[in-house]
């Protein structure tokens, strides 16, 4: 059963009553509340003229050494693979693992049995 938040029942209306005549007002704020709580809030977070962006060079400065390890990074990385090649394969190798690759893939290609299909 949904209920209407707006709609009261018969059984709730005495409660309803008794509380909105015995509610207890809220005490009163403190003075000048408001005044003290600016002014700390003021005296925490600093002035926006205090906040200037650094000028364009030095912004550009902290990108040149990122930029330039980078860089040389990455030359490293691709010359490493050019002059250290890996280990190169045998003619038997590569007709063993052609081998392999050709029974694989038929393997998962070519299954005839319903029962290799269950899981």
């Amino acid at each position: 059963m949904t209920l209407d938040p707006h709609h009261r029942h018969l059984e709730d209306e005495p409660l309803l009553r008794f509380l909105q005549d015995h509610a207890a007002m809220p005490p009163s704020p403190a003075p000048e509340l408001e005044d003290r709580i600016m002014t700390a809030i003021q005296a925490e977070r600093p002035e926006f003229e205090d906040l200037t962006p650094a000028p364009l060079w030095r912004q550009r400065v902290i990108w040149l050494p990122t930029t330039l390890a980078a860089g040389i990074t990455l030359l490293w990385i691709s010359v490493q693979g050019v002059i250290v090649p890996g280990p190169a394969l045998t003619v038997a190798e590569q007709a063993e693992l052609e081998t392999f690759l050709e029974s694989a893939w038929f393997g998962v290609i070519e299954t005839s049995d319903a029962e290799d299909l269950r899981i």
